[in-house]
């Protein structure tokens, strides 16, 4: 987990740099093991991933083109 694609292999919300579609929830993203429990923070990482693909990216896939629209989702893509 990381800033850039040189330095890690998904970005702050678990999503690989590389494929775009795919998300990794879990403590395989980070760099070490930690010496406590880290359940509260695989926890709260897992939230985040939930939050930015529900708000990012469910909202780019509702507006593609190819998408049978109903009347409030051609307004919130801008087609109305």
């Amino acid at each position: 987990m990381g800033r850039s694609a040189a330095d890690s292999v998904v970005n702050q919300y678990g999503q690989h740099w590389q494929v775009p579609n795919l998300f990794i929830v879990g403590a395989s993203t980070f760099p070490q093991n930690p010496a406590p429990n880290p359940t509260p923070t695989v926890v709260a990482v897992a939230y985040r991933t939930a939050d930015a693909v529900i708000d990012h990216y469910l909202n780019i896939l509702r507006c593609l083109p190819s998408m049978n629209f109903s009347a409030v989702q051609r307004r919130r893509c801008g087609r109305a």
